[in-house]
């Protein structure tokens, strides 16, 4: 079972299916990329997958995101 991401995971997540690279989506969050990347990284063990495609795949079928 995948655990829930926060609020900002989803920003995050949300962000990059818009086709956002890390560095806008920093800028966009006024957060430092390695934040991103850090999101990123547990979003993808949560999700239990390995890379974005996947992770907006994911919680898209499990209507976390639209």
């Amino acid at each position: 079972m995948t655990k829930r991401l926060t609020k900002r995971e989803l920003e995050v997540l949300v962000l990059t299916m818009e086709g956002l690279v890390c560095k806008e989506v920093a800028d966009k969050l006024c957060i430092s990329t390695r934040t991103v990347e850090t999101h990123c990284s547990n979003i993808f063990e949560k999700l239990e997958v390995h890379n974005k495609t996947s992770a907006v795949y994911k919680a898209r079928k499990l209507q976390l995101i639209k």
